[in-house]
Protein backbone atom coordinates (compact mmCIF):
# COMPACT_ATOMS: atom_id res chain seq x y z
CA UNK A 1 0.00 0.00 0.00
CA UNK A 2 3.01 2.39 1.01
CA UNK A 3 5.03 1.85 -2.44
CA UNK A 4 0.95 2.77 -4.20
CA UNK A 5 1.62 6.04 -2.64
CA UNK A 6 5.04 6.77 -3.28
CA UNK A 7 4.24 6.16 -6.47
CA UNK A 8 1.31 8.47 -6.99
CA UNK A 9 3.22 10.80 -4.97
CA UNK A 10 6.44 11.18 -7.68
CA UNK A 11 3.64 11.23 -10.30
CA UNK A 12 2.44 13.84 -9.01
CA UNK A 13 5.03 15.74 -8.42
CA UNK A 14 6.51 15.03 -11.99
CA UNK A 15 2.88 16.88 -13.60
CA UNK A 16 3.67 19.51 -11.63
CA UNK A 17 7.12 20.25 -12.86
CA UNK A 18 5.72 19.79 -16.01
CA UNK A 19 3.19 21.98 -16.19
CA UNK A 20 5.81 24.78 -14.44
CA UNK A 21 7.47 24.12 -17.17
CA UNK A 22 5.39 24.83 -19.97
CA UNK A 23 3.55 27.51 -17.92
CA UNK A 24 6.90 29.70 -17.99
CA UNK A 25 7.23 28.55 -21.97
CA UNK A 26 3.81 29.77 -22.34
CA UNK A 27 4.91 33.20 -20.37
CA UNK A 28 8.27 33.46 -22.23
CA UNK A 29 6.48 32.98 -25.75
CA UNK A 30 4.07 35.72 -24.40
CA UNK A 31 7.33 37.61 -24.03
CA UNK A 32 9.06 37.41 -27.23
CA UNK A 33 6.00 38.27 -29.25
CA UNK A 34 6.06 41.71 -27.76
CA UNK A 35 9.16 42.34 -28.37
CA UNK A 36 9.14 41.74 -31.47
CA UNK A 37 5.88 43.32 -31.73
CA UNK A 38 8.12 46.69 -30.46
CA UNK A 39 10.72 46.42 -32.68
CA UNK A 40 8.45 46.05 -35.84
CA UNK A 41 6.09 49.24 -34.30
CA UNK A 42 9.73 50.73 -35.66
CA UNK A 43 9.19 49.91 -39.60
CA UNK A 44 7.82 51.74 -42.52
CA UNK A 45 4.05 51.48 -42.50
CA UNK A 46 4.34 48.97 -45.62
CA UNK A 47 6.49 46.23 -44.30
CA UNK A 48 4.53 46.56 -40.69
CA UNK A 49 1.17 45.40 -42.78
CA UNK A 50 3.17 42.76 -44.58
CA UNK A 51 4.81 41.31 -41.33
CA UNK A 52 1.00 41.60 -39.13
CA UNK A 53 -0.06 39.00 -41.88
CA UNK A 54 2.07 36.71 -40.32
CA UNK A 55 0.94 37.26 -36.45
CA UNK A 56 -1.68 34.97 -35.12
CA UNK A 57 -4.93 37.05 -34.90
CA UNK A 58 -5.42 35.79 -31.29
CA UNK A 59 -2.24 37.40 -30.26
CA UNK A 60 -2.99 40.54 -32.34
CA UNK A 61 -6.30 40.66 -30.55
CA UNK A 62 -3.96 42.06 -27.11
CA UNK A 63 -2.02 44.47 -28.46
CA UNK A 64 -4.46 47.41 -28.78
CA UNK A 65 -8.09 48.42 -28.49
CA UNK A 66 -8.92 48.49 -32.11
CA UNK A 67 -6.99 45.14 -33.21
CA UNK A 68 -9.45 43.27 -30.03
CA UNK A 69 -12.60 44.70 -31.55
CA UNK A 70 -11.37 43.24 -34.97
CA UNK A 71 -10.44 39.47 -33.94
CA UNK A 72 -12.07 38.95 -30.26
CA UNK A 73 -13.44 35.91 -32.11
CA UNK A 74 -10.36 34.35 -32.57
CA UNK A 75 -9.42 34.54 -28.69
CA UNK A 76 -12.32 32.15 -27.13
CA UNK A 77 -10.96 29.51 -29.86
CA UNK A 78 -7.29 29.55 -27.81
CA UNK A 79 -8.09 30.06 -24.35
CA UNK A 80 -8.54 26.26 -23.30
CA UNK A 81 -10.15 26.86 -19.85
CA UNK A 82 -13.01 29.88 -21.16
CA UNK A 83 -14.39 30.01 -17.72
CA UNK A 84 -11.25 30.91 -16.09
CA UNK A 85 -10.46 33.59 -18.60
CA UNK A 86 -13.97 35.08 -17.91
CA UNK A 87 -12.94 35.12 -13.31
CA UNK A 88 -9.81 36.22 -14.01
CA UNK A 89 -11.09 39.49 -16.59
CA UNK A 90 -13.23 40.23 -13.55
CA UNK A 91 -10.84 40.35 -10.87
CA UNK A 92 -8.66 42.31 -12.89
CA UNK A 93 -11.76 44.55 -13.41
CA UNK A 94 -10.92 44.78 -17.42
CA UNK A 95 -14.27 46.43 -18.10
CA UNK A 96 -13.22 46.75 -21.60
CA UNK A 97 -12.85 42.96 -22.42
CA UNK A 98 -15.60 41.80 -19.77
CA UNK A 99 -18.09 44.07 -22.63
CA UNK A 100 -17.15 41.60 -25.14
CA UNK A 101 -17.47 38.45 -23.10
CA UNK A 102 -21.08 39.49 -21.91
CA UNK A 103 -22.56 40.37 -25.07
CA UNK A 104 -21.24 36.69 -26.33
CA UNK A 105 -22.20 34.42 -24.00
CA UNK A 106 -25.35 36.17 -22.56
CA UNK A 107 -27.84 33.71 -23.75
CA UNK A 108 -25.80 30.66 -22.35
CA UNK A 109 -25.59 32.57 -18.62
CA UNK A 110 -29.09 33.07 -18.64
CA UNK A 111 -29.87 29.13 -19.30
CA UNK A 112 -27.43 28.03 -17.11
CA UNK A 113 -29.07 27.09 -13.73
CA UNK A 114 -27.36 26.02 -10.52
CA UNK A 115 -23.73 26.96 -11.22
CA UNK A 116 -21.23 25.26 -8.94
CA UNK A 117 -17.69 27.40 -7.23
CA UNK A 118 -15.85 26.47 -4.68
CA UNK A 119 -18.35 24.29 -2.92
CA UNK A 120 -21.25 27.10 -3.57
CA UNK A 121 -24.07 26.47 -5.79
CA UNK A 122 -25.65 29.53 -7.42
CA UNK A 123 -29.23 29.64 -8.69
CA UNK A 124 -27.42 31.00 -11.84
CA UNK A 125 -24.62 32.03 -13.82
CA UNK A 126 -25.91 35.61 -13.56
CA UNK A 127 -26.06 35.68 -9.59
CA UNK A 128 -22.53 34.23 -9.80
CA UNK A 129 -21.08 37.30 -12.11
CA UNK A 130 -22.69 39.93 -9.52
CA UNK A 131 -21.38 38.19 -6.62
CA UNK A 132 -17.95 37.13 -8.23
CA UNK A 133 -17.38 41.03 -9.06
CA UNK A 134 -18.34 42.06 -5.24
CA UNK A 135 -16.34 39.45 -3.94
CA UNK A 136 -13.07 40.77 -5.84
CA UNK A 137 -14.17 44.70 -5.77
CA UNK A 138 -14.59 45.00 -9.53
CA UNK A 139 -16.60 47.82 -9.21
CA UNK A 140 -16.43 48.76 -13.04
CA UNK A 141 -17.33 44.97 -14.25
CA UNK A 142 -19.97 45.03 -11.60
CA UNK A 143 -21.40 48.59 -12.47
CA UNK A 144 -21.35 47.66 -16.19
CA UNK A 145 -23.21 43.83 -15.71
CA UNK A 146 -25.60 45.80 -13.44
CA UNK A 147 -26.25 48.39 -15.86
CA UNK A 148 -26.39 45.95 -18.94
CA UNK A 149 -29.25 44.00 -17.11
CA UNK A 150 -31.13 46.64 -16.60
CA UNK A 151 -31.06 47.60 -20.18
CA UNK A 152 -32.24 44.03 -20.97
CA UNK A 153 -34.97 43.65 -18.58
CA UNK A 154 -32.84 40.53 -17.05
CA UNK A 155 -32.94 42.27 -13.65
CA UNK A 156 -36.47 41.54 -12.64
CA UNK A 157 -36.69 39.44 -9.42
CA UNK A 158 -32.99 38.80 -9.75
CA UNK A 159 -32.81 39.89 -5.60
CA UNK A 160 -35.02 37.20 -5.05
CA UNK A 161 -34.10 34.07 -7.10
CA UNK A 162 -30.29 35.27 -5.34
CA UNK A 163 -29.78 32.00 -3.79
CA UNK A 164 -26.22 30.46 -2.45
CA UNK A 165 -26.28 26.86 -1.00
CA UNK A 166 -23.29 26.15 0.89
CA UNK A 167 -21.74 22.91 0.36
CA UNK A 168 -20.13 20.99 2.92
CA UNK A 169 -19.46 17.20 2.43
CA UNK A 170 -18.23 15.32 5.73
CA UNK A 171 -15.28 12.81 6.05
Amino acid sequence: MRLLNKRKEKKRKKKRKDYKYSVNIFIMYDIIIYDIVAYINNLPKELIDIIKEYIPKHILAFLNKQNYVLYHSFVRSKIPMYENFIRDTIRRDHVFVFEFIVNENINKWINNKNYNYKNMVYSNYLTFVTQFCIDNNSDKCKNFFVSFLKEHDLCKNLNKKNIIKHIRWKK
